[in-house]
């Protein structure tokens, strides 16, 4: 794993970091945390055009690269309902671009059986997520609930209210 702790890169300086990497770390994946902090090197462009061009250089380098490229966005915050591509609120060009579009979802409890379950995760440092698969051009959209261990920064499939094996092990505590 390497890291890369700067932030406000230029998307031109993103892509020499990761052809130097792939070429001499041989890395499998990319992460970017997050797309807003990109800096665009021609600053006479909106910023949504600035977005879209830097969205479209990182599928072209995905490909280039052979190696998928997962990017955290900013959303459009809509109380109590459930983000969809059209929430990604940087650029239209992030609907398109992506193979794959997934969200983590927080549902607030709204029936008294969905508070006692709420407050009885938050004695174990734990929370239930909604996972959104909003997008996928290699296979189905599909929405599945998880349970995120705090304390351990882990994820665990939720089926029929029993723990699976790890569904994604995360390398950082997720905050809200």
């Amino acid at each position: 794993v390497s890291q890369s702790r700067y932030g406000g890169l230029y998307i031109h300086e993103i892509e020499a970091e990761a052809r130097r990497m792939k070429r001499k770390e041989k890395i499998d994946a990319l992460y970017i945390d997050y797309f807003s902090l990109i800096n665009h090197p021609d600053k006479r462009l909106a910023r949504h055009e600035q977005f879209a061009d830097c969205s479209k250089r990182l599928k072209t380098l995905s490909r280039e690269l052979k190696i998928p490229i997962i990017v955290a966005a900013q959303l459009k915050r809509e109380d109590g309902k459930e983000p969809t591509k059209e929430s990604l609120s940087e650029t239209k060009q992030l609907e398109q671009d992506p193979d794959i579009i997934i969200f983590l979802h927080h549902e607030l409890p709204v029936t008294d059986n969905d508070k006692a379950e709420y407050e009885d995760l938050r004695g174990k440092n734990e929370e239930k997520l909604k996972v959104i698969i909003d997008k996928n051009r290699g296979g189905a959209k599909k929405k599945f609930n998880i349970i995120h261990k705090q304390a351990f920064s882990k994820m665990l499939e939720l089926e029929k209210d029993k723990y699976q094996y790890p569904f994604i092990v995360t390398g950082k505590q997720i905050g809200r």
